[in-house]
């Protein structure tokens, strides 16, 4: 399963599955009225070339494809574990298992290339810098409010959004157009099966959801009722309208998805990734730093499992927001294959953000000529990222380290010690100077390549890095007793 971010533990108390005419879907909304509720995020480069878009609700993940829809769900209490175990010993963390489930929902004879547009851009964006492959890193990535198929049946256009809260699609359907056509084959399912309510119900290993019968109208005046049931046959599920409808007008079908796993609050992005620092800008925005957790395309349909150390791990996210916190204004990922947590970050009096943390990754994102380029050893190197003001690019990103264990507390006696306390990233902020001070433990850092430093009980080491256009260089690296 290749890993990608899912930071949202938050959920929405139902999911609604919604139909709608296909002739007034709403106009875009421009860029500069955020609403509260997009989710749909493209796909830059990030994500495999067949997922065109993502959305995360709840321990959920639906990637929007040319010729379906992907579904990833973790169990309902995945939140709470991740949190948890990042405080657990070895043994504990050795037999840390998440149980999830994948399925599909495959557009049966449908068109196997319709056009895919994305409205209602929100001016929040995000930036991905994942792994050392810079092909796939990804900068100014859209963040929309609703996904449109259009055509994936003759005259019948699905589109994915959310409402108050609740994820929606909607099959549009034209006037005269064959319901008929309107077929959906689940891949990955323990069970699905129609009761004697006429509910849809899809059984996972971790959950079941519940579509409830169908309500329907005809969407050209007052929501006059229309009859309309569930069809399933060897797999397939489809709608069938009462006797007597008149298919010439356009027509609303709307069942609802329940899923008791899915029930909380919040949006992508906002709940449940774990802070850990903070800092601001000349102009007083706010910049947070977080660490998010990843769950990934999944390669395969039916149960998974992922364990701490297989693919598993944790990314660090920072964000900007304006002064007041009201407004999210970008969101940027960084972190490779394993975790990575953020210690301190401040801003330049050019608006970059500086970001000073610690990786257990061998895979962190570097940027050519950087100080070290791999990973020195033991479970965690120091690593220090320099992004440019809209978080879009990497100045310079290095990591610093040597064979022992780098950049974490071992005496704690609190919540998160061992990410915080004498750790220190300070930024001259004249022109002339622009260098970066860190202070942190750094048992086993050599200056230049050579020379050793100091060793376990030696103390403390401070580095200086001076960041240029392209590259992080190593000015001078000193020992300070304690």
């Amino acid at each position: 399963m290749q890993r990608n971010i899912f930071c949202t533990i938050a959920a929405i108390a139902a999911i609604s599955v919604y139909a709608g005419n296909g002739h007034d879907h709403g106009k875009e909304v421009p860029a500069t009225n955020p609403r509260p509720h997009q989710r749909f995020v493209e796909n830059k480069g990030q994500l495999p070339p067949k997922v065109k878009y993502r959305a995360e609700f709840g321990t959920a993940s639906m990637f929007a494809e040319s010729g379906g829809i992907t579904w990833s769900m973790l169990q309902a209490d995945a939140g709470d574990r991740v949190h948890d175990v990042f405080h657990a010993d070895a043994a504990e963390k050795a037999a840390f298992k998440l149980n999830g489930h994948a399925w599909r929902m495959r557009f049966v004879d449908a068109n196997g290339a319709p056009v895919i547009t994305a409205f209602d851009r929100s001016t929040t964006y995000l930036n991905y810098f994942v792994g050392n492959d810079p092909t796939k890193w990804a900068g100014n990535v859209g963040v929309f409010g609703e996904v449109k198929y259009q055509d994936v049946w003759m005259g019948i256009d699905l589109r994915f959004h959310s409402d108050k809260g609740s994820f929606k699609y909607d099959v549009l359907l034209d006037a005269g157009a064959d319901v008929s056509q309107v077929r959906f084959n689940y891949e990955g399912l323990d069970a699905l099966a129609l009761d004697a309510e006429g509910r849809l119900a899809l059984r996972t290993s971790v959950s079941e959801l519940l579509e409830m019968a169908p309500v329907a109208w005809y969407a050209d005046g007052g929501k006059e009722p229309v009859g309309c049931s569930f069809t399933l046959k060897d797999g397939t599920v489809g709608f069938a309208f009462a006797a007597g409808t008149n298919t010439q007008r356009p027509i609303v079908i709307d069942p609802v998805l329940i899923a008791s796993t899915l029930s909380g609050t919040g949006d992508i992005g906002t709940t449940q990734n774990y802070g850990h620092s903070a800092t601001y800008d000349d102009q007083e925005n706010i910049y947070t730093g977080a660490r998010c957790f990843g769950q990934g395309y999944p390669a395969t349909v039916g149960a998974f499992d992922v364990t701490f150390g297989g693919g598993f791990g944790v990314d660090m996210v920072v964000s900007k927001l304006n002064p007041d916190g009201s407004a999210l204004l970008f969101a940027t990922y960084l972190g490779g294959g394993s975790s990575e947590y953020p210690h301190s970050m401040v801003v330049t009096a050019a608006g970059e953000l500086s970001v000073f943390g610690s990786t257990e990754s061998s895979d962190y994102p570097v940027t050519p000529g950087a100080v070290q380029t791999t990973f020195g050893g033991g479970l965690e190197d120091v690593v220090v990222t320099k992004l440019t003001s809209d978080g879009s690019a990497l100045v310079g990103s290095t990591y610093l380290g040597g064979a022992a264990d780098d950049g974490r507390n071992y005496i704690t006696n609190n919540y998160d010690d061992r990410f915080r306390g004498r750790d220190h990233l300070r930024c001259i902020r004249e022109p002339a100077f622009g260098h970066m001070h860190i202070g942190r433990r750094l048992p086993d850092y050599r200056r230049g390549l050579s020379t050793h430093i100091h060793g376990w009980h030696a103390g403390w080491s401070s580095i200086e890095l001076e960041q240029r256009s392209e590259r992080t260089e190593l000015v001078n690296a000193y020992r300070i007793n304690r």
